[in-house]
């Protein structure tokens, strides 16, 4: 029964991990094929709605300019011990369909991580479930 719990566990996580890492995924490749343009931080921002942000990163608000001269806001996510006061600079890339996607072009999407992690934990939830549901050779 322990062995059960331990399997169903598992692959709740990775469900919910894969799930995650793969929305972040889809618009982390979107804002990485999308132009690059320079934002100015304007203050300290949330975690972008569709990004999760670990415990070493925090967010900054920027203002920046579509091609067309259209001012646009975003959040983006820096790790922390970087220093971004307002008024600096920031290189980054944003999705052209969704221009609130944004990522600064020096931070690395922790999405792929998420993925792979659910999938391991799917995978993982699977092998435990094969271990313990075999007869016993000694029966």
């Amino acid at each position: 029964m322990r062995a059960l719990r331990i399997a169903v566990f598992f692959l709740v996580a990775g469900l919910l991990l894969a799930a995650v890492g793969w929305k972040e995924w889809r618009v982390h490749r979107a804002i990485e094929a999308g132009p690059r343009t320079d934002a100015v931080v304007i203050g300290e921002g949330r975690c972008p709605g569709w990004q999760s942000c670990t415990p070493s990163e925090t967010a900054v608000s920027v203002a920046f300019r579509l091609p067309d001269g259209t001012p646009r806001g975003a959040n983006v996510t820096v790790e922390k011990e970087e220093r971004h006061p307002i008024g600096s600079r920031l290189a980054l890339r944003y999705d052209p369909q969704h221009p609130q996607h944004a990522e600064y072009v020096l931070h690395r999407s922790r999405a792929l991580g998420a993925l792979i992690a659910g999938f391991l934990c799917i995978v993982g939830s699977v092998v435990v479930g094969a271990v313990f549901r075999r007869p016993s050779l000694l029966a």
